[in-house]
Parts: structure tokens; C-alpha cells; sequence
């Protein structure tokens, strides 16, 4: 079903198994496509890749032993189920458990990393902070996600004409609107962040993530967008055939 919708939970587990798989149960209600968390095995290489000064980075993946897990409750579920890869090292970890890759903005031009990733399987790569020359630097297959990374995104920069047609849209709004908007540009894929209701402010993704109601609201607005968007080809349509006669001809 188009747009394809990625609910994003990133840190709202809160390095809890069970907030984790309520954020499932949530996204599937909500009429996600697909669940999706974060994972990385090392803080330290984090820290030391970006270049971002301690504490970052300690809270947010979650544990390599929790995807089998994350990835049946997906299923059972009808969602698709992965998480985002920033390490080279951690490829081999998930490959086993996603069924779709992602690459953040910040990693997208990190050709040791997205030279490991398997090419048997759908790749979203998010291109915020990227120029046109960016393009030689990220792989040629795989989704480009819009994006604007900052957390969160003013709505009067999401800058939604760069979105390409039949591409994807990464959204750090948190406005419910906003998805519509990204499928009438051109979107057919979304990734969006939420949290539980009781996710505290403190939690890292909080400024960026819908809450739940809005989660739904994000989701059903987006999926009217994209029927009302059409298929694009100016044609006459069902609803005004019988108008066609009446069309003046001089």
C-alpha cells in the first residue's frame, strides 16, 4: 500500500524490551508498512565516527540480542521490521534480521559502510545536509529519502520540491500535515518518528516524534494524499466523462 510508511521509534524504548514492542503493537494499529528502530554496537565508535563528544550516543540502539525478537513481533503483526546501520562492522549483525536497509543522513557518504550492505534487499538512504555533487558519493540503487536534518525540522524548511518523484520523504516536522504534503510532491515513501504517550520529554527523539494520536492522523492523511494525488497523466477522468460532450470546439 502506498505511500510505504516507516515508523520510526529510534530511542522511545528507553532500553526497554516491553516499550519496544508496544511501539509495534502502536505502529501496526496506526497502519504503518514497517517498524524501525536504530542499532550500533559501540558508542565509542560512534562517537569517534561523527565526532561528537561524550555522553551521545549511550542511550538510543537498541541491544543486538533484542532483533530477533523485534523482527517476530513485527511479523506477527504484518509490519516489516529493521533498523538503521551507522557502523561498517555492524552490517554482518543485522543482516540476518532486517528486511530492509536504512542509512542516515550522516552515514549516507560513508562508501566503507554502504559498500557492506547486501544488495538483496530494498535500501533507504536519507540525504539531509546533501548538495547535488553529494550524489557521486551515495550508492546508485536504494530509496532517496528527503530530509532535513534537524530535530526537529521547521516546518517552513522541510523544503518539500526537492522531493523526488516516486522517491521518499524522511520527516523531522513532527506536524501531522506534513506526510500529505511530502505524497502530494511526489513521495511514495515516508519515514516518520512517534512515541508511546507515556514516552518522558527527556527522552532524546521526544522533540521530533508525533504521539500516538498523531501517529494515526500522520498515517491516514498520508494514504488520502496519495489517492487524491492520482496517477499523474492528465486524462480525462470517470467522475467528468459525461461533461466531454458539452466541450466547446471553435
Amino acid at each position: 500500500m502506498k505511500p510505504f510508511v516507516i515508523a520510526e521509534f529510534a530511542s522511545c524504548h528507553m532500553g526497554k524490551l516491553d516499550k519496544a514492542i508496544e511501539g509495534i503493537i502502536l505502529a501496526q494499529q496506526a497502519g504503518a508498512s514497517a517498524w524501525k528502530c536504530q542499532y550500533w554496537s559501540s558508542p565509542e565508535r560512534m562517537r569517534s565516527r561523527r565526532g561528537i563528544p561524550a555522553p551521545a550516543y549511550e542511550q538510543g540502539s537498541v541491544p543486538a540480542e533484542w532483533h530477533a525478537t523485534l523482527k517476530k513481533e513485527c511479523h506477527d503483526r504484518g509490519l516489516l521490521y529493521s533498523a538503521s546501520v551507522f557502523l561498517p562492522e555492524d552490517v554482518a549483525t543485522l543482516a540476518p534480521h532486517v528486511d530492509f536497509w536504512k542509512v542516515s543522513s550522516f552515514e549516507a557518504r560513508d562508501r566503507e559502510l554502504t559498500r557492506l550492505i547486501p544488495r538483496d534487499r530494498m535500501l533507504f538512504i536519507s540525504t539531509g545536509m546533501q548538495t547535488p555533487h553529494d550524489e557521486s558519493y551515495l550508492p546508485r540503487q536504494g530509496v532517496r529519502l528527503h530530509c532535513v536534518s534537524a530535530y526537529p525540522c521547521p516546518p517552513y524548511e522541510a523544503n518539500l520540491g526537492a522531493i523526488e518523484r516516486g522517491q521518499g520523504y524522511s520527516d523531522h516536522t513532527r506536524c501531522v500535515f506534513t506526510g500529505a504534503f511530502a505524497v502530494a510532491a511526489g513521495a511514495d515513501y515516508l519515514e516518520v518518528h512517534y512515541r508511546l504517550a507515556d514516552t518522558p520529554v527527556e527522552c532524546a527523539d521526544y522533540p521530533v516524534s508525533l504521539d500516538p494520536d498523531g501517529l494515526v492522523k500522520y498515517i491516514s492523511l498520508a494514504r488520502e494524499a496519495y489517492k487524491m494525488r492520482g496517477d499523474g497523466r492528465k486524462q480525462p477522468q470517470p467522475s467528468e466523462l459525461d461533461n466531454v460532450r458539452y466541450r466547446v470546439t471553435s
